[in-house]
């Protein structure tokens, strides 16, 4: 290696982290994205008030955050037609763990579906005092204006995707 192409190695090197100390945003990626949705969104249920959607809004994509939306007004819209009725309200949640819950999850694999568009497995694990339950997850995700969001949720897949009725949008489209 030639002194020429050791310094300019090390100029590369040294312009890192003043790019990153000025404001640089590192690249995220769907799993970086993935692992701040859950950290953040995980446990909830997706079907909340509009504004809680409303500020989920930077993590999903134009259609997933329009079909949340729309179940929702659909759900408050038998309410108030229905008063004494007690609704068959669908509380859909981000994982697919009993109650929405998990205690821990791995980000697994990261699968290209189409030129925009991937998919990033997560193993979940819930613990009781006397089970442990794992399943797994996929967090289908879409770039959309340079930033990857959140576009559906395939419930326990195992490799691939499961049918229909299992994902996230097609559940809130039925309801």
């Amino acid at each position: 290696m030639t002194m020429r192409r050791v310094l300019a190695f090390l100029v590369l090197l040294a312009t890192i982290p003043l790019a990153h100390a000025a404001g640089g945003k590192p690249q995220q990626t769907p799993g970086s994205r993935t692992r701040e949705f859950l950290d953040v969104h995980g446990q909830e249920i997706a079907l909340q008030e509009i504004k809680r959607i409303d500020r989920m809004r930077i993590f999903l994509s134009k259609d997933l955050h329009a079909a949340l939306r729309a179940a929702r007004i659909g759900q408050e819209a038998f309410v108030a037609a229905h008063p004494g009725d007690k609704p068959g309200l669908v509380e859909v949640g981000f994982n697919s763990g009993d109650g929405n819950e998990f205690d821990s999850y791995a980000i697994g694999l990261t699968n290209m579906l189409a030129k925009n568009r991937v998919a990033v497995d997560v193993g979940f694990v819930d613990s009781d005092q006397d089970t442990m339950v794992r399943w797994k997850d996929r967090y289908e995700w879409v770039l959309e204006g340079g930033t990857w969001r959140l576009d559906d949720i395939v419930f326990r897949s195992e490799g691939r995707p499961g049918p229909r009725e299992h994902r996230l949008k097609t559940m809130l489209r039925s309801h």
